[in-house]
């Protein structure tokens, strides 16, 4: 059998495409928004990044600027309030609204999280040739 009978579904005496090289797990059939704002780290970073930094100036040993910059996008990471995105189905007419993220690699576990699976289905894909 030749790659141009998979190519052509449809035609008769010919077979089905193959399915898709995508793992199931990687197919994403809905979507529901996190809330950062309600998880305890988001907490308690919101309340106490004020007096760590000013006792860190206060010790003369500031918080590395790269750092605070960090802590900081954290906290408008994924909230609504910070910036959104309204995404709409032109086929059923459905709204969504999607939140900016921060797309930091060092501390935001979102992020992080997806920067590190992200290359993962390409590794897979390139494990199966």
């Amino acid at each position: 059998m030749s790659i141009l009978e998979w190519a052509r579904p449809g035609i008769p005496g010919t077979l089905r495409p193959p399915p898709p090289l995508v793992p199931r797990w990687f197919r994403v059939a809905k979507y529901e928004r996190r809330q950062p704002e309600q998880s305890l780290l988001h907490q308690v970073i919101g309340e106490q990044i004020e007096s760590f930094l000013s006792s860190a100036r206060e010790r003369d040993a500031p918080v590395a600027y790269f750092v605070e910059r960090e802590l900081r996008a954290y906290l408008n990471c994924g909230v609504l309030a910070h910036g959104f995105l309204r995404v709409r189905c032109d086929g059923c007419g459905h709204d969504r609204l999607v939140a900016f993220s921060c797309k930091g690699r060092g501390f935001c576990p979102s992020c992080g999280d997806r920067r590190m699976a992200w290359p993962a289905p390409r590794y897979w894909y390139q494990s199966l040739s």
